[in-house]
């Protein structure tokens, strides 16, 4: 994933610096985004004696969201946030729910008009406990949490929705870890990591 974010990176400072007027978007842009469906390819736990991936295991069960902004300049290069989220719980007599999320600055490049295309990845990124529930009870200020990576690229096409507005669909993929630790017994570490993909439905206001 660091390689594949190093290489969208790569590839957008290309684009900004090749790319012709004839591609580039004409106006500016504000564009929000939520995501519809997600699915979970890894989600880990590792512990000092064992490391288990959830999505391998009956009687567990992921989800994944998100939501992305983000503001287009004229010159086709866009700065924004992205956040996503995903859930591991299970059907046991006392239900755990663990759920971590990561998000960022993103920067990306946007080429066309009417129809066009965003290419972006996260160049500034956070990770984070969000909830740990037995029960349906949040133990999660019993654990301090440390960001161990937060990394994401995404796609989106826009379609023009007459003269202001445009529709968008996107797909983003998050790579993500959080280290968390027990306050009164530190030898109770646990990593959580996990990649996922969020796809999305947005809208976007043309400043013309």
């Amino acid at each position: 994933m660091k390689k594949t974010i190093i290489y969208m990176i790569v590839t957008l400072s290309g684009l900004m610096i090749f790319s012709t007027n004839s591609y580039a978007v004409d106006s500016s842009r504000f564009r929000f985004m939520f995501g519809l469906s997600g699915n979970v390819d890894q989600y880990n736990s590792t512990s000092s004696s064992s490391k288990t991936d959830y999505t391998t295991l009956a009687g567990y069960s992921t989800s994944a969201s998100g939501m992305d902004l983000a503001y287009i300049f004229e010159n086709g290069i866009g700065l924004g946030f992205g956040s996503g989220t995903v859930k591991l719980s299970n059907d046991a007599v006392k239900p755990t729910e663990v759920t971590i999320g990561g998000g960022g600055i993103d920067l990306s490049y946007t080429l066309g008009e009417k129809f066009n295309l965003t290419l972006g990845a996260t160049v500034f990124g956070n990770s984070s406990l969000m909830t740990y529930k037995i029960s349906g009870i949040d133990y999660k200020g019993l654990y301090k949490s440390t960001s161990k990576r937060s990394q994401s690229y995404l796609l989106n096409l826009g379609f023009a929705l007459g003269e202001n507005w445009e529709m968008l669909l996107g797909q983003r993929n998050y790579d993500i870890a959080v280290k968390t630790v027990h306050i009164s017994d530190s030898s109770d570490v646990s990593e959580y990591d996990a990649k996922f993909s969020v796809y999305s439905l947005g809208f976007g206001y043309r400043f013309k």
